[in-house]
């Protein structure tokens, strides 16, 4: 039996499109999440339970470059049935599509130490032309 191509799936899960919509890098660390966007924004959510909220445009795929600053921390939407493991030093892409607009809370999924529990992000899912509002907003403000 011939080995797979090092760039091949298992399942449609783990395929991320060649050009995405968007690209976002997110970074966890004890306690927080940080989400940076093309040209410099962050929107960062600090061990609180009321975190601040990242936009993702819907209808498009969306895809997120994880990687942690020092322990393994799970990136986990519950609404999405989607999780998957942040680890220092190593980058994790994955693509997400919203097909709903509306708010999808995140948490680590992964116990990471005394603040774990507080560790919480929200994505708010909006139109393309409702999240390209926002971007020249966020642009015109940094």
């Amino acid at each position: 039996m011939p080995l797979t191509s090092p760039t091949a799936t298992e399942t449609p899960v783990d395929r991320i499109v060649a050009k995405p919509a968007l690209r976002i890098q997110v970074t966890a660390g004890q306690w927080s999440w940080r989400f940076r966007y093309p040209n410099g924004i962050t929107v960062a959510a600090v061990a609180t339970w009321h975190p601040a909220v990242a936009l993702v445009p819907t209808g498009s795929p969306v895809e997120f470059d994880g990687i942690s600053e020092d322990v393994i921390h799970g990136f986990w939407v519950p609404q999405l049935r989607f999780q998957r493991q942040l680890l220092p030093g190593h980058v994790t892409r994955f693509d997400l599509i919203f097909n709903d607009e509306g708010l999808y809370g995140g948490v680590c999924s992964v116990y990471c130490g005394d603040q774990h529990t507080e560790m919480h992000f929200e994505l708010e899912a909006v139109s393309p032309q409702v999240f390209g509002e926002w971007l020249a907003r966020e642009r015109r403000a940094t």
